[in-house]
């Protein structure tokens, strides 16, 4: 990627997209089942930013190290977010010993059928 944005900055087009050529292989070759996943690395929109500006008065380091930075705490919700779901049978179990009454369930998404979210949902229980 850096090769990138250094062959972008000299407005040299041909390495550009040789080096894009290059990414877009390793990409298919990594993503070939997840095309939502590199989507939502926004990677494709920041190749396609730079090969768009590459004539411009841009500086390119620095949109490349914010897009690092933007990509970093991507990785950093969705670990999180990994965190939570991994801990939901622990929340459920330390909610039902305090009797708690609980209802939980799981949004699946409409044509992947994966797991979009998970919720709990409780309430405390008048014995």
């Amino acid at each position: 990627m850096i090769r990138l944005v250094k062959s972008v900055r000299s407005s040299n087009l041909l390495l550009s997209k040789q080096i894009v050529e290059e990414i877009e292989a390793k990409v298919i070759t990594h993503f070939k089942y997840e095309q939502e996943a590199l989507k939502g690395t926004n990677l494709p929109a920041f190749i396609e930013f730079l090969l768009q500006n590459i004539h411009g008065n841009l500086d390119f380091e620095e949109a490349y190290r914010l897009f690092m930075e933007e990509l970093d705490l991507l990785i950093k919700r969705l670990s999180e977010l990994v965190a939570a779901a991994k801990n939901t049978k622990n929340i459920l179990e330390q909610l039902k010993a305090l009797s708690i009454e609980v209802e939980d369930g799981q949004l699946l998404g409409y044509e992947s059928c994966n797991i979009l979210a998970t919720y709990i949902h409780g309430s405390k229980c008048n014995s």
